[in-house]
């Protein structure tokens, strides 16, 4: 029968109706993008026809430049969108980008299989499409998910930089890239190159740090509440801040070109701020050359030795608290304390005066680029920035690595480290790896943005963009003429310090306290709970369901109790990721099946492994907060009897 014209507007009348409950979903979370996509002017180069495919589903024809693009498979798109879910979908996987929406059943089904936990970013750089698919199908149900981010209508370069304010490389396990085929016939070509050229620079080092990050993640916590007695003992970073307006400071990084030009370092010591990643102060020791300030952000006590022996100078430390607490134990006094926005730290900054924060990206180097710029430094001259292997070689000569553990790039190291040929500043081959290119790539975003002028005069290595070349002799000449004493700018701002109240932070402690307290007496009682019932379900042999559904509601009813002390459960989660994300994917497995013997037992498993780990981790927490509380109290009590004399 053909469409009568009263079927015509019906159809025009849903398509409003459909329209305006999406539209009206994207407002409550992204007004300008909802704003966009009401103004967005239409492309007349790109058509758009709704077509059905032979399983009945809705499928739209593209016409672009005189080729015909289906959306979807013309045979049926929900089961091509299984498909491509099913070619991305990992259970470790807790990040996707979805590049492209069509009709959204990619999407759909992509969200059947992931948890609410689980981000998922969608670009689609055709906000004309977007708007149509708005109008044909109601996704709001997708749309509505907090867990879902996206760019739409943008260029590669601004969906990048969305993407990487939503990533977090401490929640990361991996990533799956999902692709609508057609996507690539209807935008441009080289849309998603650009985007992962960034992107690749971006997860190279989460690979490699994440790892750590895991590892790691107690002792960053022990050495912070450890080292809450240099916070309040020693001034915040903040107050150093903007103190070097338009004076030259000079970043020494340990990259093997240092050896080139380290004994002109002298001549800078009355003309320049010396700022020093650890790794380069033992040559500079060696050389007679005392740096000013001295960055430092690593927990481990490998790399204290950098710093080993080298703090009865004048220098003083720039640390975040997480650092081994030897640093901060040998440097109390010539300490300025930094933040790198660690959730701990923050927590703690909620009670306290802001520290100040500065970005440290994988290598301490890029810690000190930023806290050079915060201080309002004018011009930024790099010495000793590699970033690469002259001669095979990683470090400069004197540093730790060099001289106490011989680290050469030898062949099967530069296979390890996956290492390649890149040109040098002078245009000559030289060698770097995945995760020194990725600091390069840091740094000429970063140069990019930085108002002041950036020098490289490392005299060697790759880096070159956005960067004015020249020797360090020729910096020297021309912007470091001017006498100034430095020293006396970072002592007089330190000596104006005059301690914190601690009074805010005690009662956050104490809070801290009686929450992890009781998360930890959940868990115990979880754990006890569990594994009294999987050994009673041994005596089964027919399960008795209510008694089973009940009691696997009782255990849930008690995560979530811990859940909903959300800053202590970040806390923990902080140092007990890989316990709890296995959780999560151990029930997403179980979940939703038909409950039977073996569902249940499976299901107790889960929850006795997580309610011992939550325990341990908590046992631990707590022992540390307790110290710190201790260290806050003894703090108030010498500030009063001070107060009193």
């Amino acid at each position: 029968m053909p469409e009568t014209r009263t079927d015509m507007l019906n159809q025009t009348q849903d398509n409003t109706d459909i329209f305006q409950k999406n539209i009206s979903v994207i407002n409550q979370r992204d007004p300008d993008l909802a704003q966009r996509i009401l103004n967005q002017n239409i492309d007349d180069r790109l058509t758009c026809e709704l077509t059905k495919s032979k399983d009945g589903s809705t499928n739209m024809l593209i016409r672009k430049n005189g080729d015909d693009i289906h959306l979807h498979s013309r045979f049926n798109p929900i089961k091509e969108a299984e498909q491509l879910v099913n070619g991305v979908f990992e259970e470790q996987r807790n990040y996707y980008i979805v590049y492209g929406l069509g009709l959204g059943y990619p999407l759909e089904e992509l969200f059947k299989k992931t948890l609410d936990t689980d981000l998922i970013f969608l670009m689609d750089p055709n906000i004309e499409l977007f708007r149509k698919t708005l109008s044909e199908r109601d996704l709001t149900g997708i749309l509505s998910k907090g867990n879902l981010q996206w760019s739409i209508g943008e260029s590669a370069e601004t969906a990048f930089a969305r993407w990487a304010r939503t990533y977090n490389i401490s929640q990361m396990d991996g990533m799956g890239f999902l692709e609508l085929p057609s996507i690539k016939n209807i935008s441009d070509p080289d849309y998603l190159k650009k985007f992962n050229n960034k992107l690749k620079g971006l997860l190279v080092t989460a690979g490699g740090n994440l790892q750590t990050l895991m590892l790691m993640a107690k002792q960053y916590q022990a050495n912070t509440l450890h080292n809450v007695r240099y916070i309040l003992k020693n001034p915040p970073l903040m107050s150093l801040f903007e103190k070097f307006k338009d004076k030259p400071a000079i970043i020494v990084s340990a990259g093997p070109s240092l050896d080139k030009n380290i004994d002109l370092l002298h001549e800078a010591a009355g003309k320049a701020l010396i700022i020093a990643v650890d790794t380069s102060l033992k040559p500079l020791m060696a050389k007679g050359i005392v740096p000013h300030l001295i960055c430092t952000g690593d927990p481990q006590e490998a790399n204290y030795r950098h710093l080993k022996n080298s703090s009865n100078g004048e220098s003083f430390l720039i640390a975040e608290p997480m650092t081994n607490i030897k640093s901060f134990r040998d440097f109390d006094g010539r300490l300025f304390v930094t933040s790198f926005g660690d959730k701990l730290v923050k927590w703690i900054e909620s009670h306290i005066p802001d520290l100040g924060q500065v970005m440290c990206w994988g290598s301490v180097a890029t810690m000190a680029f930023d806290l050079a710029r915060k201080l309002s430094a004018n011009p930024i001259i790099f010495i000793g920035q590699d970033l690469s292997f002259p001669q095979g070689r990683t470090y400069a000569t004197g540093t730790y690595f060099e001289t106490e553990e011989k680290r050469i790039m030898t062949v099967e190291a530069q296979e390890k480290h996956g290492v390649y040929q890149v040109d040098d500043i002078y245009g000559n081959e030289i060698s770097t790896n995945r995760q020194m290119f990725a600091y390069h790539r840091w740094f000429v975003g970063e140069i990019a943005k930085t108002e002041g002028l950036v020098i490289n005069a490392t005299e060697g290595g790759i880096l070159k963009e956005g960067v004015e070349i020249m020797t360090l002799r020729q910096a020297l000449d021309e912007y470091c003429s001017k006498s100034f004493n430095a020293f006396d700018i970072i002592k007089k701002t330190a000596g104006e310090y005059q301690g914190m109240d601690a009074q805010q932070l005690k009662k956050g402690l104490d809070g801290m306290l009686k929450d992890l307290k009781e998360m930890r007496d959940v868990s115990k009682e979880g754990f006890e709970s569990a594994k009294e019932w999987l050994m009673g379900s041994m005596n089964f042999t027919v399960l008795p369901r209510d008694i089973a559904i009940e009691n696997m509601n009782m255990l849930e009813v008690s995560r979530k109790s811990m859940i909903e002390k959300t800053t202590a459960f970040k806390i923990l989660e902080m140092a007990d990721q890989s316990a709890i994300k296995r959780f999560l994917k151990g029930y997403r497995i179980i979940n939703g099946r038909q409950i039977g013997l073996t569902s249940y037992r499976q299901v107790l498993e889960v929850y006795i492994k997580f309610y011992a780990s939550t325990y341990q981790t908590l046992c631990f927490q707590i022992n540390h907060f307790t110290l710190a509380l201790l260290t806050v109290n003894n703090h108030i009590a010498a500030s009063r009897t001070k107060s009193t004399d």
